[in-house]
């Protein structure tokens, strides 16, 4: 009977350990996890997703949440948009935010400037493929807007 005890009391003392050190940030509802490791976490919001048609292409712009933790932790936001027909990922705008939500700054970058080929098993081609599952479903309503 002690055996058992002694038992239960070290399983118990081993989830108060792992659920204490097992506590990490989390977003709200809204956001869909990307993939993480021991540094960085990511997130991409679905109700952000739009999508522009440009001349012989379609452009599919969504906002992904980073949470860094090392060297101390920070928040950003950055809104991508993947060009469909050049398979290239871009970044139009990025905040960077306290772990308290204030905005300690933010810079958007011209269509051209930050560009990058979607490389394969990345987080980039996670939201390629993302982007073109979104315009699916668009393309299939016929609703997508021409760019002014």
């Amino acid at each position: 009977m002690r055996k058992i005890k002694k038992v239960c009391v070290l399983v118990c003392l081993l989830l108060a350990l792992f659920c204490s050190v097992g506590e990490a940030f989390q977003p709200s509802k809204r956001w869909i996890w990307l993939g993480s490791d021991d540094t960085i976490g990511s997130w991409f919001d679905p109700k952000s997703m739009t999508e522009i048609r440009m001349p012989g292409d379609y452009r599919v712009f969504m906002w992904v949440l980073f949470y860094k933790n090392a060297p101390s932790e920070s928040l950003t936001k950055v809104r991508f948009y993947v060009d469909l027909k050049a398979q290239t990922l871009g970044v139009s705008d990025r905040i960077v935010y306290d772990m308290e939500g204030n905005s300690l700054g933010s810079e958007h970058y011209p269509a051209s400037s930050v560009r990058m080929v979607v490389s394969p098993e990345s987080r980039g081609e996670t939201l390629y493929r993302i982007a073109k599952m979104y315009h699916a479903k668009r393309a299939a309503r016929r609703s997508i807007p021409k760019r002014v």
